[in-house]
């Protein structure tokens, strides 16, 4: 069912979990307009992991993360700006791990005064002690937590026989002449827009892109995002030559192509992480 929400882009009508199409909406936008439409935000507390799963779409594989972690400050930041633009989104709380993050109660206490407990997700893997009593605490504030993150057995290194989920992700397309639209986790169309310390970007993965490749797909304004040209350069920047999730598979195979981090990577992803561990 598609639920009417409110945007801050001016006479949209925002909707979630509309499909791609080239036909405009009541509000006469169409799927080239990558400004929010998910109403969703995915607030990256840091990119620790005390795992190291294979085709983590956030390496978070890496023992020395790519991007620091948030603060206080930097969650405040977020909420400001969200403010100023009269938009209140979904959050989930996503990693690397967050429970990890030294300021773990600090962090959520200040999320649910500002978005309130019906509009907040925890996505844990529950590895642990420290991480299966702050599950708990979450829990118990009334905030959801999301089970199908959880991996009480430690980490996933095998793929499902015959299934991808996030295993092409460090496939470029120009590696192999293709160019590619971005896919259904960009913020206009069912998943979130990231945030993490550096910034803002259009697709929850962006960070990663931007830290490790050095595209140019983070902002430090938010309203960059709700822009509808500077929002799409950063998608073409993102998608179109570098990401190859849940598309590339389709293309080349992935089982063929080197591995790190146990991991497929196509030659730009393998010089990019160079020797990081």
């Amino acid at each position: 069912m598609l639920v009417p929400r409110t945007c801050p882009v001016r006479g949209c009508i925002e909707v979630q979990g509309h499909i791609p199409s080239p036909h405009k909406d009541a509000s006469g936008r169409t799927w080239d307009d990558w400004r929010p439409t998910s109403g969703k935000a995915e607030l990256h507390w840091l990119y620790n992991c005390q795992l190291d799963c294979s085709s983590c779409n956030r390496a978070s594989f890496l023992r020395k993360p790519h991007t620091r972690a948030m603060t206080l400050e930097d969650q405040r930041e977020f909420f400001r700006q969200c403010d100023e633009l009269n938009w209140k989104p979904y959050c989930t709380i996503v990693g690397g791990e967050p429970t990890l993050h030294p300021q773990y109660e600090q962090l959520l206490d200040e999320l649910i005064d500002w978005a309130g407990t019906s509009r907040i997700q925890l996505w844990s893997n529950a590895y642990g002690e420290k991480s299966q009593r702050l599950v708990q605490l979450t829990r118990d504030k009334r905030v959801s937590v999301c089970q199908e993150t959880q991996k009480p057995d430690g980490a996933i290194r095998e793929k499902p026989a015959g299934e991808y989920w996030v295993s092409d992700i460090y496939v470029a397309p120009a590696d192999f002449g293709f160019t590619r639209p971005p896919c259904f986790q960009h913020q206009a169309g069912l998943c979130g827009l990231g945030v993490d310390a550096e910034g803002y970007f259009p697709c929850a993965m962006g960070g990663t892109l931007a830290a490790v490749l050095g595209i140019p797909c983070r902002t430090r304004r938010l309203a960059d995002l709700f822009d509808e040209q500077l929002v799409a350069k950063m998608t073409e920047a993102m998608c179109s030559t570098s990401c190859g999730h849940q598309w590339m598979m389709h293309r080349v195979d992935v089982d063929a192509l080197p591995r790190k981090f146990d991991t497929p990577m196509s030659p730009r992803w393998h010089a990019a992480f160079g020797d990081r561990k």
